[in-house]
């Protein structure tokens, strides 16, 4: 299962790469422009963004949902100062989870 980051923080790459044991291919971008590449040329099981990826984070998790197909799992990774509201993003189906996680909160997450 290929699982596509855009903008993630070391500590989210280095749970992210924990999982490769457990069958996941990760690929990593740091824009939501190089990720529209990837999306339109690859399977995508699920896609983690960093809050932090953009200055537009609604308009462009709009723009990721209607690029990916309806069964592909969108989860936004928040820091503790976000001025984000996390029900915004759960209403369009996108779940949220703090910066701090762990391979096995992703594991939960993801399966």
């Amino acid at each position: 299962m290929t699982i596509l980051g855009i903008g993630l923080e070391q500590g989210t790459l280095n749970s992210l790469s924990a999982l490769a044991d457990r069958g996941f291919q990760t690929i990593e971008t740091t824009s939501f422009e190089e990720a529209g590449k990837v999306v339109d040329n690859t399977d995508v099981y699920a896609v983690l963004v960093d809050s932090h990826a953009t200055q537009k984070i609604r308009e462009d998790i709009n723009r990721l949902l209607a690029e990916t197909p309806v069964t592909t799992k969108i989860v936004l990774v928040t820091h503790p100062k976000d001025m984000i509201s996390c029900e915004q993003f759960k209403a369009l189906g996108v779940n949220t989870i703090d910066s701090k996680i762990t391979s096995d909160d992703l594991v939960q997450l993801l399966l």
